[in-house]
């Protein structure tokens, strides 16, 4: 079967799906920043590191994503059977 197809498939899933919920995170952050809730530089300078670092994650995982799905392309011409 295609079972290498459907893990690599699956795991181009969970990986945009954590880049989904990281990005929104890490605009939560930045809102947080920009709407005057931070209530020193201090704490602004947290969220924003915050922010910053979640980005960086939610891209991360967003490339994982994207070559885990060319990998399953792949790997549907290339193993034999359904």
């Amino acid at each position: 079967g295609k079972v290498f197809t459907y893990v690599a498939a699956g795991v181009g899933a969970a990986a945009m799906a954590t880049g989904i919920i990281l990005g929104v995170a890490a605009k939560s952050q930045a809102t947080t920043v920009t709407s005057g809730k931070a209530t020193s530089h201090a704490d602004a300078d947290g969220y924003i590191r915050r922010a910053h670092g979640l980005a960086l994650g939610a891209n991360v995982a967003y490339g994982v994503g994207a070559a885990a799905f060319v990998g399953a392309g792949a790997l549907f011409f290339v193993e034999g059977g359904f």
